[in-house]
């Protein structure tokens, strides 16, 4: 452990007393980790810069490369109350959500100030998921006296970032077309025997798959998605390049570019007084707020700060 060397944002901070604990792809990761830099993302670490920093967006933006998300919280909402837990929580039509549909949306308190933002998919009619940054205390709590279960998935996934412009070829080359696939659908195939989660997302601006699979899976998946991409040219990009591209595309993360108004502050341990904190229309997300909706957590005071343009 003496020689891994840990970051906090750009700035690196050697502490051999860190307990590693590792993503369901670092059996393949660390290997090629060449500077021996990992960032602590949440409960797991990360590889921060494989080798070079600029080699490595570069391959985002002009062929693909391939990134470890799955420090991502993951939530299960299912039951026979979930869809009417979803549609107080979240700002948009969720009655419209169809299967195999995601939903990129914020989701507020009653202040209209945002706890936090991710991506919502519906599984079926009764089960949806939540990909975002921690918030299990916020959705367990709206949980309470409804018919529904939530469930922290969070370790029983990796997710694998497949991002540029080549990324459908590669994906391509290691499993079925995914041509037909829109953007913001899930499909489910096969790679290298095992069963595959795409989702058609990304986090940099450019075109580009996240791949969920099975924890015990990781190493096979990423093994298979690694050899497709050679002709490619394929490049892992470290959490450093990932984080670049986000910021260029201008995507939000909870901690960093906001403060998270819930009671969930594992990402980034920042809390702030109310004057601080961001409403949608602050972040940008406004058009995410649907007021034809008959009723969410925070409507009413969205309505005002909308119709007053006093967002605090």
């Amino acid at each position: 452990m003496n020689d891994i060397k840990f970051t906090s944002g750009l700035s690196v901070v050697a502490d051999a007393h860190v307990a590693f604990r590792g993503t369901p792809f670092v059996e393949r990761t660390a290997p090629l980790n060449q500077n021996a830099l990992w960032m602590r993302w949440d409960r797991n670490m990360v590889v921060d810069c494989y080798s070079d920093m600029v080699e490595e967006l570069a391959a985002i933006r002009n062929r693909v490369a391939m990134g470890d998300m799955s420090p991502l919280s993951k939530y299960v909402i299912a039951g026979p109350d979930a869809e009417r837990m979803m549609d107080a929580l979240i700002p948009r039509e969720i009655k419209k959500l169809q299967v195999g549909q995601i939903y990129y949306a914020p989701w507020c308190e009653e202040n209209g100030h945002v706890v936090g933002d991710g991506l919502v998919f519906r599984m079926d009619e009764t089960t949806f998921r939540v990909s975002a940054d921690p918030g299990l205390s916020w959705w367990k709590r709206h949980a309470e006296g409804l018919d529904v279960r939530v469930t922290d998935i969070s370790d029983s996934y990796g997710i694998l970032t497949l991002q540029g412009p080549h990324s459908r070829e590669v994906l391509e080359a290691v499993t079925q077309s995914v041509q037909e696939l829109p953007f913001s659908r899930l499909a489910i195939v096969t790679i290298a025997g095992r069963r595959v989660e795409i989702l058609r997302q990304g986090f940099t601006g450019e075109h580009g798959y996240e791949l969920w699979v099975k924890a015990d899976d990781g190493v096979a998946v990423w093994e298979a998605v690694e050899a497709a991409g050679k002709p490619f040219g394929i490049l892992p990009a470290g959490a450093w390049a990932l984080d670049i591209a986000r910021l260029e595309a201008g995507l939000l993360i909870v901690g960093y570019d906001y403060t998270s108004a819930g009671p969930d502050h594992g990402g980034a341990g920042i809390q702030a007084a109310g004057r601080y904190r961001a409403s949608p229309f602050d972040l940008g997300l406004g058009r995410l707020v649907d007021f034809r909706k008959a009723d969410f957590i925070g409507k009413v005071a969205l309505q005002r700060m909308s119709n007053t343009g006093d967002h605090r």
